[in-house]
């Protein structure tokens, strides 16, 4: 009997092969139409002097003019910067209005607009933006925005929408479900990736001539990059070949501004030359306000979204491995979106619980910190300039757990599970923030002057972290630099003993590096080495660095899949399926044991090792092991049945 065919070697292939012509000739009447409207006039130099905002109009339209704009403004002291505030990019008070058209008109505009979407559409508005998209159209550079133009980018688009159309009615009850499916995936990845194409090779904004000015700066930025990894970061824009015919205004392209415009808002460095990471500029940016309400709604929303993804996620699972190959992608989407709104639904649920601090000081008065009911066991300290998704990354392999129970898998969740031997964790929260992080309890101090203190006057969220310090069982700090985070290890580093301190790494090799060399001045004996290896993806793991109690730090690498360790004199394991949760607990046994607290495991007094320090042995967890013998033994034992 001859083998029934699979789902793509029947003769319905025949609607790829239709798709797939149809999406050519609407790519085909896009080139037609690209080639048709644009004048046929030849690459020829600028024909005026480019300025940083020109340059920036032709790599990342408005958006890239207000980067650049933004970024002369806090190099002359005009607007400052406060990443993870509710308003990262302020007006500076009493700073001289900006001479600068441009830069006057993106501060006039920045108090009424919450995120840069808003800003560059607000600024693209304006007489300053339609007179510098004029010069460039004038000149040949850019096309005008007139009808035929318009025209036809709605026209073609629209085509590729009938392509799809078209082959979808063709196929529609032609053949089995699970073959109609997998048809359809196909056919949707061939018109997205039609239509990527269509964008970036025939996108009908550009002449020719801005088309070859667009290139060569592109080109432009590609050297810079090579000029600043190989050495060479003094290269200005000026010598690379190529660039004489631009008539670029000198001065410009050496400054932080003129880089912006070159490459973008990461371009923008802080004093230890890392990005100032800005919610500002993301493209759904989260800093918007709700009410509690508001937040309630939203956290059912999305929980109701992830048990509905985790259930379709399900059947898509079991056909994969039975069955239907071609449902595996949409199992693995279906699990990540699913773990994604249950992360949502528990940020929103917990900004619906958060309530405002209440005030009870008025002006002049000193403050004397908020009255916080418990003593916390653990505080939790980490920068607000720097966001938390390395350690809110939840466990890829239980997305649909997470999904269905709203299970709590993250690196930082698992963290506070671990540390809840030492008692109640807290966090002080982003007060800035519209969604509060993962993990500990947010405890939101109100911005303000503190009071005086031993080195000098205290803002208010200082006094607060240096009460709560005092009184914790145990202070844990997650790397990164920053002048608050740094303030804080100095303090940390003065005032606990060494036992009482932890430093957790989410931070890979450079970004290490970069820490040690700035805060290993807060600690007597300095920051250890980066001692990980990566692992067999090719991905360096987490870790965190205890202190003994000569103040010298220990490096520990989270180890894949720790199976038990040996430390002086004891040999610990844990029966546990988590993952993470294993190799946070096994990667903070000895302060466990220098804190006198229950570590989550079992541990065996052993006669010898007693000078072994933290000697981890990885392979399975005793928990992975008894899913194991559970399910695969009588798996095993009817397979040896049948072949003896």
């Amino acid at each position: 009997m001859e083998d029934e065919p699979s789902v793509l070697e029947t003769e319905d292939l025949r609607f790829l092969a239709l798709c797939a012509a149809l999406l050519l000739a609407a790519l085909a009447v896009r080139a037609l139409v690209y080639v048709a409207l644009r004048p046929w006039r030849a690459a020829t130099p600028a024909p005026f002097p480019l300025g940083r905002y020109d340059v920036a109009m032709l790599t990342g339209g408005f958006g890239r003019v207000v980067a650049s704009a933004l970024a002369g403004l806090a190099d002359a002291g005009a607007v400052t910067l406060h990443p993870g505030a509710a308003s990262e990019i302020r007006p500076a008070p009493q700073a001289p209005p900006p001479r600068d058209p441009v830069q006057a008109q993106v501060l006039g505009l920045l108090p009424g607009c919450p995120n840069g979407q808003r800003l560059a559409e607000a600024f693209s508005r304006t007489a300053v933006a339609t007179e510098l998209k004029s010069k460039l159209v004038s000149s040949g550079i850019m096309l005008p925005h007139r009808w035929r133009f318009v025209l036809g980018r709605w026209c073609t688009g629209a085509l590729f929408v009938v392509a799809m159309a078209a082959t979808v009615a063709a196929q529609w009850g032609e053949g089995p479900q699970d073959e109609f499916a997998a048809l359809l995936f196909l056919e949707l990845i061939m018109w997205a990736v039609s239509g990527m194409l269509c964008r970036s090779w025939f996108p009908l904004t550009m002449s020719r001539q801005g088309e070859a000015l667009v290139s060569g700066l592109q080109q432009t930025v590609q050297e810079i990059s090579s000029a600043g990894r190989t050495g060479d970061a003094e290269r200005d824009v000026a010598d690379v070949p190529g660039t004489e015919g631009w008539r670029l205004e000198p001065g410009w392209a050496d400054s932080p501004a003129g880089r912006v415009a070159l490459k973008g808002w990461d371009e923008y460095r802080d004093r230890w030359g890392q990005p100032i990471p800005l919610e500002f500029w993301a493209v759904l940016p989260g800093n918007v306000i709700r009410t509690a309400e508001e937040h309630r709604r939203r956290s059912l929303l999305y929980r109701t979204l992830g048990v509905v993804c985790g259930v379709l996620a399900i059947p898509c699972a079991v056909l994969t491995f039975s069955v239907a190959v071609w449902a595996g992608p949409f199992w693995l989407l279906l699990a990540s979106a699913g773990a994604r709104c249950a992360t949502l639904a528990r940020k929103h649920g917990a900004a619906a619980r958060r309530v405002p601090p209440h005030v009870v000081h008025g002006p002049g008065v000193p403050y004397t910190g908020p009255s916080y009911p418990y003593r916390p066991g653990v505080l939790y300290l980490r920068s607000f300039a720097h966001h938390d998704a390395p350690l809110e990354r939840t466990a890829p392999w239980q997305n649909v757990k997470t999904a269905l129970l709203g299970s709590r898998t993250s690196y930082v969740e698992e963290l506070v599970h671990v540390l809840g031997a030492f008692g109640p964790p807290i966090a002080i929260g982003n007060p800035g923030a519209a969604l509060p992080a993962l993990g500990p309890a947010q405890y939101f101090v109100p911005p303000g002057p503190g009071h005086e203190g031993p080195g000098g006057p205290l803002e208010r969220w200082q006094a607060e972290v240096l009460r709560l310090m005092d009184g914790s069982a145990l202070v844990v700090v997650a790397a990164g630099l920053g002048e608050g985070l740094l303030w804080e290890f100095r303090q940390a580093a003065s005032r606990l003993p060494p036992h009482r301190l932890v430093v957790v790494v989410p931070l890979d090799h450079a970004e290490y590096g970069l820490f040690r060399e700035h805060a290993g001045g807060c600690f007597r004996r300095g920051l250890p080495a980066d001692t990980r290896e990566p692992d067999r993806r090719g991905e360096t793991g987490h870790a965190l660095i205890y202190f003994e109690h000569d103040w010298t730090p220990r490096f520990v690498g989270f180890a894949d899949h720790p199976l038990l360790q040996l430390h002086l004199g004891r040999v610990a394991t844990r029966f546990s399926v988590r993952r993470y949760r294993n190799q946070i607990a096994h990667a903070m046994y000895p302060v466990f044991r220098a804190n006198g607290a229950r570590w989550p495991g079992t541990e065996i007094p052993v006669p010898f090792g007693r000078a072994a320090r933290q000697r981890v042995v990885t392979g399975v967890s005793l928990g992975f092991a008894g899913i194991l013998l559970v399910v695969g033994g009588p798996l095993l034992a009817y397979v040896l049945s049948l072949l003896l």
